[in-house]
């Protein structure tokens, strides 16, 4: 809990309110239990255009040539997905790779479709001039079912340094540290040195800090930021200065469990402790077969120091002064949460997927453990104490959430959920005239963690038809998008307590044109943050209905038609303020002069 305080006070946790595409490739980027789940957007911001999976095609029978079909022979499921960067751009030709072997390459939109036996499987992608993360993601298959998914890679940047003294001459072989700001994966750091010119080349996909000394020139510590989409190459000039630091903090440690015994592979990573400054970026490691760490650079202040690994819960330290050598983290066993699944007919629910989120109603909840279930029986293990919401989901049917489960650290908690058949939303995409196959459809999870809607994503049929299960009763958006077109996110559909179903619903894709918009929303037209029991206003977009109501950035919004945004919940709070196009929203908005009433009118948003 005192975690999550601190994060309270150094920032808003920000989330995708209306990309689809990006709230997919979440579910990559949280494979790990540990990892906080944050994930930045406007609620009328962009959503990454993704490209629809490949249409499924047979192959020759023997896999023996990978490249010559996306489809290995037919057994008894399916796996159907699409790689992609993580803007969102299709990658064609990335090998796809099934339990530790290349079967198949996408094809021109990114797409692959594959046959396999049912049960527990890993699968990874690779491209050139892509970085994928260090593991497998590791998927569970059901007899007869199609499982759908999105692996995201990050495009590599050429960081090319130069290094001079304070008289502008060339350092040679000076000492580079490079770390990234890419807790995604905890990419080990660079170490280089200049060569004669004083340059140097260096791998990014994030920021990075940059570090360099020389025992003549001196040293400096730099920030480098990743270019821009598209671009590939980022270019940074140092100077080494003899009256920088005095001298540069090292941070070295390790990481063991309760008996003492070293653990090998946990991540560990510093946040900025007291006194509070400007955030810094984050540097990360992994430890060694010894559990031993080295963390190079960190800001001349405090940290606080935090290990994860799966199946143990976290490690923490508070305020560890800067250049500590021999810092040792434990890491407890910690609690299990465990359970079975049914439907509402009593039968046993797989293949599944449950998650355990600390502080759910909190600042910045955590998702903290995910387990895929084969068998309708799970386990999350590793769990500290604190107050978890247990949410399983399924395909096909609505998601369960158990809330306010408490675990004390030690006693295992035992949680059954059923999870209810749920409505179905059904219609058709196209381009104002024929129907568009193969384009990509999902439900729009906003809240970065409590709904993921994992399995709310469908491709349409030949004539572009879809049909998306398993809804609860309330406020819901869908994003469908399709090569070449402006993807587009479709917000106020209702569904009531004891509907089964509802459509058509008719999505019109515009065809994208050369510099033009690459998606379409209604909303209000602010950058919304979650801030306790309010949405906290972060920007407001010119010519938006916000701007128009006087909503100003700074000012936080507590109530949404005449109900508490504490009551609503974050997700449900944003999808009311969702709604049709030229309707309007009643928000109660406290600001600088106190409380007052607006109206908003929801307005079509483009970018």
């Amino acid at each position: 809990m005192h975690a999550a305080m601190d994060r309270r006070a150094t920032g808003r946790l920000l989330l995708v309110l209306c990309a689809a595409a990006l709230a997919l490739g979440w579910w990559w980027r949280a494979r790990t239990p540990s990892r906080e789940d944050t994930a930045a957007a406007l609620e009328s911001s962009t959503p990454r255009t993704a490209a629809a999976p490949a249409n499924p095609r047979r192959g020759d029978g023997d896999g023996s040539d990978a490249r010559s079909s996306t489809r290995t022979p037919m057994r008894d499921a399916e796996l159907l997905g699409r790689v992609t960067a993580r803007d969102g751009t299709a990658i064609a030709d990335a090998a796809i790779a099934l339990d530790g072997g290349v079967v198949a390459h996408t094809d021109e939109i990114g797409g692959f479709a594959l046959s396999l036996q049912p049960g527990p499987h890993t699968v990874s992608a690779r491209a050139a001039g892509f970085r994928a993360p260090p593991e497998p993601l590791a998927i569970g298959v059901a007899p007869g079912r199609a499982r759908r998914l999105t692996l995201v890679l990050d495009a590599i940047v050429a960081l090319e340094l130069q290094l001079v003294d304070e008289h502008g001459e060339a350092v040679a072989d000076a000492q580079i540290v490079v770390i990234e700001d890419d807790d995604r994966d905890a990419t080990p750091p660079q170490r280089l040195r200049s060569d004669a010119r004083g340059r140097a080349r260096a791998e990014l996909v994030a920021a990075a800090i940059v570090d360099a000394r020389h025992d003549d020139a001196g040293w400096v510590r730099a920030r480098v930021l990743a270019p821009p989409p598209g671009d590939r190459v980022a270019s940074q000039r140092l100077v080494l200065r003899q009256d920088g630091a005095v001298a540069l903090a090292r941070l070295r440690g390790r990481v063991v469990d309760e008996a003492g015994a070293p653990i090998a592979g946990a991540r560990v990573a510093v946040v900025p402790g007291p006194p509070r400054t400007v955030p810094a970026l984050a540097p990360s490691t992994r430890t060694d077969h010894d559990g031993a760490f080295e963390l190079l650079p960190i800001d001349a202040v405090a940290t606080d120091v935090i290990a994860t690994r799966a199946g143990l819960a976290p490690a923490r330290a508070w305020a560890v002064p800067p250049d500590t050598r021999d810092l040792v983290l434990v890491m407890p066993r910690g609690a299990t949460i465990t359970g079975a699944l049914h439907d509402g007919d009593g039968a046993s629910v797989s293949p599944a997927e449950v998650l355990a989120v600390l502080d759910p109603r909190g600042a910045t909840p955590e998702t903290l453990a995910r387990v895929e279930v084969l068998d309708g029986r799970y386990a999350l293990e590793g769990l500290p104490s604190g107050l978890y919401d247990v949410i399983a989901q399924a395909p096909g049917l609505a998601p369960a959430t158990a809330r306010d489960v408490v675990v004390d650290g030690v006693t295992p908690a035992r949680v059954d959920l059923v999870l209810p058949q749920g409505a179905t939303i059904h219609g058709r995409v196209h381009d104002g005239a024929a129907g568009l196959s193969g384009a990509w459809v999902a439900l729009d999870g906003v809240d970065g963690g409590a709904r993921t809607f994992h399995f709310g994503a469908t491709t349409t049929d030949a004539d572009g038809g879809f049909a998306l299960s398993g809804l609860l009763p309330g406020r819901h958006s869908l994003t469908a998008s399709a090569p070449g077109h402006v993807a587009r996110t479709i917000s106020g559909i209702t569904i009531a307590a004891g509907e089964d179903e509802q459509g058509p619903i008719d999505v019109a894709l515009q065809p994208r044109t050369q510099g033009g918009a690459q998606f379409e929303l209604v909303g209000i037209g602010a950058e919304l943050g979650r801030d306790e029991d309010a949405l906290a206003v972060l920007r407001v977009l010119e010519g938006g209905g916000a701007a128009e109501a006087g909503i100003v950035a700074g000012e936080s919004i507590v109530a949404v038609d005449g109900v508490d945004v504490g009551e609503l919940g974050y997700a449900d709070a944003v999808q009311a303020i969702r709604g049709r196009l030229g309707t309007t929203v009643r928000l109660r908005v406290l600001g600088s002069a106190g409380e007052r009433e607006l109206i908003a009118t929801r307005r079509r948003v483009t970018g």
